[in-house]
């Protein structure tokens, strides 16, 4: 027969009796002896390496049992500070920084009432009859804690205990992973010197806690994720998830789903719910890419959840609630977007407010060594390469290249080159060679004390690239504009005043 603990917390003998406990919800057989009965010796720890340091308020109304389930935790090297649950003492008590807090709910309601918020304890162990739990669950549905249905085997408690301190411990490692993250992404890692990058890094330092939708700007490649990321990172939403959604991969009915979910009818049964990134992300940060080919109707939906806090799953009538943060991308700037009524007029009024333009790779040149640096760096220890980096004149034709696919063609052609070379400098040659045509670098003129003629050394650079151009394309001035990104007329005008012979043979 098994031993019986008695508890007495309303006068009345309750009797429990029973060969198992629960422990979040799953019904775990049991082996080690039960919580002894008033007056029995409370067990030695059997080698448990539990910290000292470790404090745990046990609320617990009944003299017998918190006296003996007190010394056991004592034993096990915990500093425990046990109360009757008296709104008196409390006050104090929820003040301090406890490792645990350890609640019997049968005879300790009112602390539970009286303080709610310490159900946000991460490491919150209820104690409570059948009864009691069904209680807890229709009073905090929303909340942390373990719990071990009675009567309580001493060793199981333990061993609940010990599993959460191993989940603290791995929070901590969580919120240390996050913090690094964190500062990867932080605002002082958006690279670059220009005056775009400043803008950014201000821009992100500005709106990273901004809840309502915001709309990042600018051709593909340049770097909106990034941004995006650095928004989330920067702001109290970085320990929710940051989900990236390019709109232009999904037809309208399954982008719909896949931000609010569906509701489904099931011949068989109760009707099959999928919730979507609403509800899944929390409070954290969905980036939506490519707005512009959104309906307007999805633009709408999209607005109410990011306002109003409010979105429907497909197939049902009721609003449910979401605190997630939704960021918006395009190629189009947002005067273009609105001018050719592909965004919705009441979404606009919004982003208006929280809108950043990135520019073009091309338009900040100054920032491509620092670009260059840290790919290189970065990824050569990432695929575990000796990278000896680029020659000065191949660093000149990669910031003089006109970059049609921005920083992300920029990493690519510094990773194919870590893949592919030798610890050796790449030279201009093997810049070539390894991703196609570049831009020669500018030539290095310096001014000595006697100085130059300026119009005349910029001529000869002109004429230079003009009969280059005209070389390379037998002649051709339609060919050779589109080789120099100059219009047709501009370049015949340069042919005249630069007096170059236009059947420039090769």
């Amino acid at each position: 027969m098994p031993e019986r603990f008695y508890s007495e917390p309303s006068g009345a003998e309750t009797v429990y009796e029973t060969d198992e406990v629960h422990a979040h919800g799953v019904a775990l057989p049991m082996s080690s002896p039960k919580l002894p009965s008033p007056g029995a010796p409370v067990p030695a720890a059997r080698g448990e390496s539990v910290p000292r340091a470790n404090r745990v308020l046990l609320i617990e109304a009944d003299e017998r049992f918190q006296s003996s389930l007190s010394g056991y935790l004592t034993e096990l090297g915990y500093a425990v500070d046990a109360t009757h649950g008296d709104q008196a003492d409390l006050g104090l008590l929820c003040r301090r920084d406890y490792a645990m807090i350890v609640v019997d709910v049968d005879s300790a309601r009112n602390f539970l009432l009286t303080y709610p918020e310490a159900f946000t304890h991460s490491r919150l162990i209820i104690l409570t009859s059948a009864e009691g739990l069904e209680w807890v669950r229709s009073r905090f549905r929303a909340s942390l804690y373990r719990y071990l249905l009675k009567p309580i085997h001493l060793e199981e408690l333990s061993s609940v205990m010990e599993q959460q301190s191993q989940v603290e411990d791995l929070q901590d490692q969580n919120r240390h992973l996050m913090s690094e993250l964190k500062a990867y992404f932080s605002s002082q890692e958006i690279i670059g010197v220009s005056l775009g990058a400043r803008r950014r890094r201000t821009f992100v330092s500005a709106f990273a806690d901004y809840a309502a939708p915001m709309l990042l700007s600018g051709e593909r490649g340049t770097g909106k994720e990034t941004i995006a990321r650095a928004l989330h990172s920067h702001s109290q939403r970085s320990s929710f998830p940051f989900v990236h959604l390019d709109a232009a991969r999904f037809p309208v009915p399954h982008f719909l789903n896949l931000v609010f979910g569906s509701v489904e009818p099931n011949p068989l049964g109760s009707p099959i719910v999928r919730r979507g990134l609403a509800e899944l992300s929390g409070a954290g940060t969905v980036y939506i890419s490519e707005i512009n080919g959104l309906t307007h109707e999805q633009q709408r939906q999209l607005l109410e959840l990011s306002v109003n806090r409010r979105f429907r799953r497909g197939g049902e009538a009721h609003a449910h609630r979401s605190e997630v943060r939704l960021i918006m991308g395009s190629e189009l700037p947002l005067p273009a977007l609105e001018e050719s009524a592909a965004l919705l007029p009441e979404l606009s009024e919004y982003l208006v407010k929280s809108t950043l333009v990135i520019e073009p790779l091309r338009d900040r040149s100054e920032d491509i060594p620092l670009f260059v640096e840290r790919f290189s760096r970065e990824l050569a220890g990432r695929n575990q390469r000796d990278f000896a980096g680029f020659t000065p004149e191949a660093l000149d034709a990669l910031g003089a290249h006109r970059w049609p696919g921005n920083v992300s063609e920029l990493k690519s052609t510094v990773e194919t080159s870590i893949m592919r070379m030798r610890p050796q400098p790449v030279d201009l040659p093997q810049l070539r060679n390894l991703v196609g045509q570049v831009c020669e670098p500018v030539p290095r003129a310096r001014v000595g004390e006697e100085g130059i003629d300026f119009y005349q050394v910029t001529s000869q650079f002109e004429r230079a690239l003009v009969e280059s151009a005209l070389r390379i394309t037998a002649g051709n001035q339609r060919k050779a504009s589109g080789l120099l990104r100059l219009k047709e007329t501009t370049l015949s005008a340069m042919i005249k005043r630069l007096k170059v012979s236009s059947t420039t043979s090769p």
